[in-house]
């Protein structure tokens, strides 16, 4: 993949949505570019075989996932939570190979977002 600058963080542009970690650059909040918006990614059921698929895409070997600290730093204060319900095997090297809900169905709140550390 390619890496972008924005602002913040590194973006990892692949097949599929490109993720970043806010504030980067191996670790923070798991966010997605859907729909031309960033947004974050619900921390429920989002375990090891999830934190490996999206720190892969994002160019690392591996990595673990928790849930924001409930800091509005960590959380985020904006914006969409896009994923919910990830499910990984374990295998994948992109998130988007893994099933997800529909878009924008979550019912996360900021409090309960994906935090990954890579």
């Amino acid at each position: 993949g390619s890496t972008t600058r924005f602002g913040l963080a590194d973006v990892v542009v692949v097949a599929g949505a490109p993720l970043r970690l806010v504030p980067g650059p191996s670790r923070g909040r798991l966010e997605i570019l859907h729909a031309n918006q960033w947004g974050a990614v619900c921390a429920s059921g989002f375990g090891d075989a999830e934190a490996r698929a999206a720190c892969r895409q994002l160019g690392f070997a591996g990595g673990h996932a928790a849930q924001c600290n409930g800091s509005a730093a960590e959380c985020g204060t904006a914006g969409p939570i896009w994923l919910g319900g990830v499910r990984c095997l374990g295998l994948e090297d992109t998130l988007s190979e893994c099933r997800h809900n529909p878009w924008s169905s979550s019912s996360c709140s900021r409090s309960t977002v994906v935090v990954l550390t890579c």
